[in-house]
C-alpha cells in the first residue's frame, strides 16, 4: 500500500495507482461541470471545481486508492462519526472477547476482514472492537445481520462493543411510520446505500434504476438528504420523493 493522498497530491499521482478517471467523471457530471485532465490538479483543486469539502473528496479517493485506513489512521478526526448511544444492558451479561485493530490501522492494513472473521466466530459472547476512531459504516452492516453496538472513547482510543441481539434490521418497508405495516410487494425494489462511500450511493442508485422496470418504484435508504442526486434524478426523467425517519436515515421513492 502507497502513502495516502492529501490536499497537495496531484491526479497523476493517483489515477494510475489503483482510482480510477471513472470515479471522478461520476462526481463531476453530477455537477454538471467537467476535469481538465491534462492540466494534472491537485486534489484540493479538484475539490474546489467539485463544490466538496476537501477532506470529503480526500476520504473518496484515499478508499479508492486502497489507503483509507492509513489515511484516517493519521486524520482520524475525519472518520464518520455516529448518533451517540446509551449504555446497554447487555454489555454486562457475556463473556467480551477484544480485537485491537489499532496495529492494522497504523501499518496501512484494512481491518475489515478481521472484524468481520471474529464477528463469524463470536457466539453469544461479546466482541470488543479497540480502534482509533469510531467505525460508523460498519454498523449498519452489522445491523443487517443482527448486531447491536455500544461505543465510547477513552483518552483518545475508541472501545466499541457488538452483541448479537437475533434481532435482524427490519425490511425496509416494515414498520415504516409512513403507513401501515403491509406485506412487501412483489414490483417492490429496494436498496440500501447507508455505510457506503461518495459516491458509491450514487453509483449504485443509477445501477438499480437502469433495471427498474418501466411505472414500479425503487426505495432508497440513505444516511442523508442526496442534495447533489436530485438534479441528476430530474435530467433523467425520475420524480424522487422524500421521508425523512431520523437525523441519519432518509427513504427516498424514485419512479417516473
Amino acid at each position: 500500500m502507497g502513502d495516502f493522498l492529501n490536499k497537495n497530491s496531484h491526479l497523476a499521482d493517483f489515477i494510475d495507482n489503483g482510482t480510477t478517471k471513472s470515479t471522478l467523471i461520476e462526481i463531476a457530471e453530477s455537477k454538471n461541470v467537467s476535469i481538465d485532465f491534462d492540466k494534472n490538479p491537485t486534489i484540493a483543486e479538484l475539490a474546489d471545481l467539485l463544490d466538496v469539502e476537501t477532506p470529503d473528496l480526500l476520504l473518496v479517493m484515499n478508499e479508492k486508492n486502497g489507503t483509507l485506513p492509513l489515511f484516517l489512521s493519521a486524520h482520524p478526526e475525519l472518520a464518520p462519526k455516529a448518533t451517540s448511544k446509551e449504555k446497554p444492558d447487555w454489555i454486562d451479561k457475556a463473556d467480551i472477547i477484544d480485537l485491537d485493530v489499532r496495529d492494522d490501522i497504523a501499518h496501512g492494513r484494512d481491518p475489515f476482514g478481521a472484524i468481520m472473521k471474529a464477528i463469524s466466530g463470536i457466539g453469544g459472547n461479546i466482541l470488543h472492537l479497540i480502534n482509533i476512531f469510531e467505525p460508523a459504516p460498519l454498523y449498519s452492516v452489522l445491523e443487517r445481520k443482527g448486531f447491536d453496538h455500544y461505543s465510547e472513547e477513552k483518552e483518545g482510543i475508541w472501545h466499541i462493543y457488538f452483541f448479537n441481539t437475533g434481532i435482524k434490521q427490519q425490511s425496509p418497508e416494515s414498520g415504516s411510520i409512513f403507513k401501515p405495516h403491509q406485506e412487501e410487494q412483489p414490483n417492490n425494489h429496494t436498496i440500501d446505500v447507508r455505510g457506503l462511500e461518495p459516491p458509491q450511493p450514487m453509483v449504485k442508485i443509477f445501477e438499480a434504476l437502469e433495471t427498474l422496470p418501466k411505472g414500479e418504484v425503487l426505495t432508497v435508504h440513505h444516511f442523508k438528504r442526496p442534495k447533489h442526486l436530485y438534479p441528476r434524478l430530474e435530467e433523467h426523467g425520475y420524480v424522487v420523493e422524500t421521508n425523512q425517519v431520523s437525523d441519519d436515515h432518509i427513504i427516498l421513492k424514485i419512479h417516473k
